[in-house]
């Protein structure tokens, strides 16, 4: 077989035995390779022949070729340790099945680790090639005026299509779970966009105030005490609000782990997508929502103030501080796989936050767990520019000594470049490792935050911390007055995460169109409250019919049933609700029978009734002088 023939070096390279039955083309060799989106060999028209270009751009070909230059198990053998440094988010260790640079199937081409080596040169004269960023097409898509009060800004946010699926998945759980049987079930009506914002403002003046106990709102202990709270929402219809508080169909079959969430969360995070063309600079980060509760992607992450709960990350616009995009944690997803045997969890990460953004010369910084040499390299060749900080351990670097009498000294720096990718290594009281596609090498004079000296340091540790804070911000100003507390239910809990996000969002919106004004988060939020309670009808008083009105029970559909049993009674009996409002009505002093009854209706109160056929129909008719409200 000739060495220089194009399809025996394809073989060669995929590992496949040249005499087997599998013929050169056939559509059973390529059955396991996935054709390659992102290929940076625009010129190769078939990904066949793609690998072998970059063969023949790295190695020399000659007549004397006695054997493969290297094989696939010396790939697989290479060390793809990925050790985290101390105090950063060592939540998840690296897989090296998956950071693995190994050609295998279902890896796109151009997009594995065997491309050009990384020799890295020392360049303290690196100058980096940017485009220039058009910032006429950033700003808001949706056209704000400073009349709009702090609620308009939110229910553009919190939009009547996400509030329509929370009634309409309440009232449809309420139905299927009810139990008649109960007091408060008694009195439930169904949950309408009025009680939903009613439901926001309360949790809302919860995280201003904040009780030990939800109960105690509603307390007449003058200590604790909340006039307003009972104003706006009595106790009884707060709780079985958020008893029955759902956003997902349960007799649709299980999907993803995030089924629970539903449509609400996708719908929320297109909204802001939609709301805001990104600027030059943005920033990626990770969060992490506080609960304790059993769930399957709960993290652990001991370098967290919250240290146990939902991982959630966000792509943040850093010059307005708008979020535009959070993504939940659920595990390493299957999606991702291909970019994350390239670029590792965190590169994937990027990627798939990144998607609507690449080839329009955003700077990204984001912070070591995220950057790569390797995701340098691709977005650069994206028109995508990043910076951050840079493990010492990640794969394809070369950082200086940290122990022996070659170490850094305190000042010294070390600026290396390869292929168009900077990386710094300047020594303080440690040493800092920055990675950069944007930034020129350069040392800027800051004045010293004690003793009134000054201290040089590199262009990009300035930068990186001026512009990669917004998802730290974004969380510090939700932690203040958050509304959330503590369930047993992690959707619940996230859907009040999710409130919050559009409340901070809103109040991005309002600074942003009221430049001038100094509005703080707390006034903006009490406003927010004041306009949801300014904007509610009068609370109609739950009253009987009078005798003289057709009673509802006439008109609407009502369903009888024993009542449940009990451990002494095949049918447990309850007080008649009819015959005790007589009871009641009646002249004082005097003695009155105590009656009960075995039946009751899901949506009406018990009635005293003896049957012998379940006729609703005819049984009602019998009883007009009964006034209930259903």
């Amino acid at each position: 077989m000739d060495p220089n023939n194009e399809n025996y070096l394809y073989n060669m390279l995929m590992d496949r035995d040249v005499n087997s039955e599998e013929q050169v083309g056939s559509p059973d060799m390529f059955a396991d390779v996935e054709e390659d989106p992102v290929s940076s060999d625009e010129d190769c028209e078939n990904s066949k022949y793609a690998l072998i270009v970059i063969f023949k751009q790295t190695s020399q070909i000659t007549s004397e070729f006695s054997g493969p230059l290297f094989t696939i198990s010396d790939l697989q053998n290479e060390d793809t340790s990925d050790e985290s440094d101390p105090g950063e988010d060592d939540d998840e260790s690296a897989d090296p099945a998956l950071a693995s640079p190994a050609l295998t199937a279902g890896t796109p081409f151009g997009l594995t680790g065997c491309t050009a080596p990384w020799q890295w040169q020392t360049d303290p004269n690196f100058k980096a090639d940017v485009s220039d960023f058009d910032d006429t097409i950033s700003g808001w898509t949706i056209p704000f005026s400073r009349t709009e009060t702090e609620l308009d800004l939110f229910l553009k946010l919190f939009t009547k299509e996400i509030r329509q699926e929370v009634i309409q998945q309440t009232n449809t759980y309420a139905d299927q779970t009810g139990d008649c049987s109960t007091r408060r079930w008694s009195n439930w009506r169904e949950l309408d966009e009025q009680d939903l914002l009613k439901l926001i403002a309360v949790r809302m003046l919860m995280g201003v105030t904040r009780l030990p106990e939800m109960k105690q709102y509603w307390s007449r202990d003058p200590l604790l005490q909340y006039p307003i709270i009972t104003r706006i929402m009595k106790q009884d219809r707060y709780f079985e609000i958020l008893k029955y508080l759902h956003f997902s169909d349960n007799t649709q079959p299980n999907g993803d782990k995030l089924q629970k969430m539903g449509k609400i969360w996708d719908l929320c995070m297109q909204n802001f997508q939609n709301t805001l063309r990104a600027h030059k600079n943005i920033s990626i980060d990770e969060s992490l929502m506080l609960y304790k509760g059993r769930l399957s992607f709960k993290q652990y992450i001991p370098s967290k103030r919250s240290r146990f709960g939902v991982k959630i990350f966000s792509i943040v616009d850093e010059t307005t501080g708008f979020v535009l995009f959070s993504m939940i944690y659920i595990g390493k997803d299957d999606r991702l796989l291909p970019d994350i045997r390239t670029f590792g969890y965190g590169g994937a990460i990027v990627l798939k936050l990144l998607e609507p953004y690449l080839n329009n010369g955003h700077h990204l910084y984001c912070d070591n767990y995220f950057t790569s040499p390797n995701l340098a390299k691709y977005l650069l060749e994206r028109t995508t520019y990043i910076c951050g900080t840079l493990r010492k351990n990640r794969k394809h670097t070369d950082p200086p000594p940290v122990r022996g009498p070659n170490k850094m000294k305190p000042g010294e720096i070390i600026v290396k470049s390869c292929q168009g990718v900077m990386t710094e290594y300047w020594r303080d009281k440690k040493v800092v490792s920055m990675i950069s596609t944007s930034h020129d090498h350069s040392m800027v004079s800051v004045p010293q935050r004690y003793g009134g000296g000054v201290v040089m340091k590199p262009k990009t540790v300035l930068d990186y911390n001026k512009y990669a804070r917004g998802t730290d911000y974004s969380d510090m100003m939700k932690k203040f007055y958050n509304i959330r507390r503590k369930s047993m239910k992690w959707y619940k809990t996230l859907f009040f995460y999710l409130v919050d996000l559009c409340i901070f969002n809103s109040f991005v919106i309002f600074k942003s169109i009221h430049p001038g004004t100094k509005t703080k988060f707390l006034s903006f939020r009490l406003n927010l409250i004041r306009q949801i309670i300014g904007s509610m009808q009068p609370t109609q008083a739950i009253c009987a019919i009078s005798s003289s009105g057709q009673p509802n029970r006439l008109t609407e559909r009502q369903f009888l049933e024993y009542n449940p049993s009990t451990k002494s009674r095949q049918h447990g009996g309850r007080i008649c609700h009819v015959c005790a409002n007589k009871q009641q009505a009646g002249p004082p002093n005097t003695k009155k029978p105590r009656k009960e009854t075995v039946f009751q209706c899901k949506r009406v109160r018990l009635l005293c009734v003896q049957l012998r056929a379940l006729n609703c129909t005819t049984l009602f008719k019998t009883f007009n002088s009964c006034y209930l409200k259903c």
